[in-house]
């Protein structure tokens, strides 16, 4: 019976880490800087990453909807994501990064409906509670 109890308490605990590590992403808040590559205007935004969606408060305001996102969570505490927002006036943005516990690089790309398109790069860290 005590092998049982101590095997039982094992999966728990391999269970909890997994979730844990399954979900770094989720609920995060972060403030990022946002820097084009050439042409195109740095901004700062606020983006986040709540009930299995991705929100950029700058983005929103030009009318990019809240979208579902990716996330892979690796050992170490490097997760990456990706997410592709849409409006209806401005083309499309396809974000990406990787996040550490503290960080977050990544890049978007803005494909404009004409076609064209501005890359930037993005850094961010989470806001302080």
């Amino acid at each position: 019976m005590r092998n049982l109890t101590i095997l039982l308490s094992l999966i728990a605990s391999i269970l909890f880490v997994q979730f844990v590590r399954a979900d770094a992403i989720e609920g995060t808040t972060w403030k990022v800087h946002v820097t084009p590559d050439a042409d195109g205007k740095a901004f700062d935004d606020t983006i986040s990453f709540k009930g299995g969606k991705f929100k950029s408060v700058e983005l929103a305001k030009r009318g990019f909807k809240e979208v579902n996102y990716e996330d892979d969570t690796r050992q170490g505490g490097l997760s990456n994501f990706k997410a592709v927002q849409s409006s209806d006036k401005e083309g499309e943005a396809k974000w990406s990064g990787t996040i550490t516990a503290v960080e977050m690089r990544g890049e978007l790309v803005l494909t404009k409906k004409d076609g064209s398109t501005v890359h930037y790069t993005l850094q961010g860290e989470r806001p302080p509670k």
